[in-house]
């Protein structure tokens, strides 16, 4: 794991998954990854307007989060050893950036937790609770969600902050939700979300800058 950041305390944080350019971002077209990723096999940018707008929503919930004292992982695909490059789909998001005090968290597969040591730093630091924003609903959210469960954390999707590249993305969106609340997470608003974050102490936020890896 990397990161702009490091934190003390706290039982919840916030997960914004996949909010990359190449997912979310219709005016995407970077020659860098047009060139690189798109010859190579890689996936084609699919950015919508409701993309755009899913993800604009992320970036308001992570400043809720960022105000109540909640961690926010920034979690991302990174497909080479340039992480911060436009090959990478654009590490940096729509209308925003990751902050300092954020952690980033690169990976390879659709579950945030296969192949890295989240579990372990989430639990080491005694967070119980991850809201889950992002991108796409029926892979990356679907798959990080069951993982979350299958540890013993309580899963919060945050519904207005999870997008689906979906021609019918709210339906695809809410089937996701629904078939993901049947195996133990829980469904919330935006404002619920907001809420649960502002009533709990998180202790002190002390960020400090860490390289990434």
């Amino acid at each position: 794991m990397s990161g702009y950041g490091n934190f003390k305390g706290g039982r919840q944080a916030l997960l914004i998954i996949d909010s990359q350019r190449l997912h979310v971002d219709p005016d995407f077209n970077d020659p860098a990854y047009m060139s690189w990723g798109v010859d190579s096999g890689m996936q084609k940018p699919n950015g919508t307007a409701e993309t755009r707008a899913t993800a604009e929503r992320c970036r308001d919930l992570a400043d809720e989060a960022r105000g109540a004292g909640v961690p926010v992982f920034i979690v991302y695909y990174a497909f080479d050893d340039e992480d911060f490059s436009s090959a990478n789909g654009g590490l940096y998001m729509v209308e925003y950036k990751p902050e300092r005090g954020d952690l980033l968290v690169p990976k390879d597969e659709m579950s945030v937790f296969q192949g890295s040591d989240l579990d372990v730093y989430l639990k080491k630091r005694g967070i119980d609770t991850l809201f889950l924003a992002g991108f796409h609903a029926s892979r990356c959210i679907t798959e990080s969600a069951m993982d979350g469960v299958d540890k013993g954390y309580r899963v919060k999707l945050v519904e207005a902050c999870i997008g689906e590249n979906d021609p019918h993305s709210d339906i695809a969106v809410s089937r996701a939700l629904g078939a993901l609340e049947a195996y133990g997470a829980e469904r919330v608003t935006e404002a619920q979300a907001v809420s649960a974050m502002r009533r709990v102490h998180h202790g002190d936020f002390e960020p400090e800058v860490i390289e990434p890896a």
